[in-house]
C-alpha cells in the first residue's frame, strides 16, 4: 500500500508539471527571457515559445545527464516562487523541497562530482534588476554568463557537472 501512495504522488507530481513528466539524458533544458529581463527555463520549447516576451531568442541552457547506472547523478528539481511575476520565477535546485518553494518536478539530472569532459552547471540569482525584478538562471558556459548576465546575475552555487550543452539558439531558427 506504501509503495502504491509513492507511485500515485509522483504521477501526480510529474502531472502537475508542466513542461515534462521526467527528464531523459541529453534532454535540454531552454531558457528564454521575460518582460523585465527576467529569465524563464523549461523542458518545453514550446512551453518557452508561449512565454516569450522580451526577447525573440530561445537558448540552451544545458543538458541532462543520465541517471541510469550512475551512482554519482543527482536530480535537479523546476520549482516556482508562489506569488512572484505572474508565477513564472523559476529556480533549479537540488533540494527536493525546493527550498522552502513548490517543487514541480525534475528538470533533470547532473554528475555530482566532475567526470571527463563536463563542465559546472551553476545557478545564479540577479536581485532587483533595471525594472526592479529579480529573476534566477542556470548556466553550464562561463562565456555566455559574461556575455549577457555578469552584469546582474551573481553566481549562487554549483549545482553540478554537465556536459556542455553549447548553449546555441534554438529559437528562432
Amino acid at each position: 500500500m506504501k509503495l502504491f501512495k509513492t507511485m500515485a504522488s509522483a504521477v501526480i507530481l510529474a502531472s502537475c508539471f508542466s513542461s515534462s513528466v521526467f527528464a531523459q539524458a541529453g534532454t535540454e533544458i531552454y531558457q528564454s527571457s521575460l518582460k523585465y529581463h527576467v529569465m524563464f527555463e523549461t523542458l518545453n520549447l514550446q512551453e518557452a515559445i508561449n512565454n516569450l516576451n522580451y526577447s525573440p531568442n530561445i537558448f540552451v541552457a544545458w543538458k541532462s545527464v543520465s541517471n541510469y547506472g550512475a551512482p554519482t547523478t543527482a536530480p535537479v528539481y523546476r520549482c516556482v516562487i508562489p506569488g512572484s511575476y505572474h508565477g513564472q520565477e523559476h529556480f533549479a535546485s537540488r533540494d527536493v523541497r525546493c527550498e522552502g518553494q513548490i517543487n514541480e518536478g525534475i528538470y533533470g539530472y547532473v554528475f555530482t562530482t566532475q567526470m571527463p569532459g563536463t563542465v559546472a552547471l551553476f545557478r545564479a540569482y540577479c536581485h532587483n534588476n533595471e525594472y526592479g525584478k529579480s529573476s534566477h538562471a542556470t548556466f553550464d558556459s562561463e562565456l555566455r554568463y559574461n556575455q549577457y548576465f555578469s552584469t546582474c546575475y551573481r553566481k549562487e552555487q554549483t549545482l553540478g557537472y554537465v556536459y556542455p550543452s553549447g548553449n546555441g539558439q534554438v529559437y528562432p531558427r
